[in-house]
């Protein structure tokens, strides 16, 4: 699998690093976002766009920071 991704009130960039993953040649891998609690509408867009794209799963919730949003990414994957 890949590492998580952490996000917090990103979603300005996150059309472009999730589909910078996903949408690459070859590359056949799930994706997981980990959003601690964003007030921007990252959520909404996550929601939409994991409808439409399976292999994108994401969580939203209040973390500790960074490291802990890998953590609990890391969580959620398997590999």
């Amino acid at each position: 699998p890949s590492p998580p991704t952490p996000s917090y009130n990103q979603a300005r960039y996150l059309p472009a690093t999730v589909h910078s993953v996903l949408d690459q040649p070859g590359v056949a891998i799930d994706y997981f976002v980990q959003d601690g609690g964003s007030t921007d509408g990252s959520a909404d867009w996550l929601k939409s766009e994991s409808a439409k794209i399976p292999r994108l799963r994401w969580t939203s919730e209040k973390d500790s920071g960074q490291a802990d949003a890998i953590n609990r990414g890391l969580s959620q994957v398997q590999g």
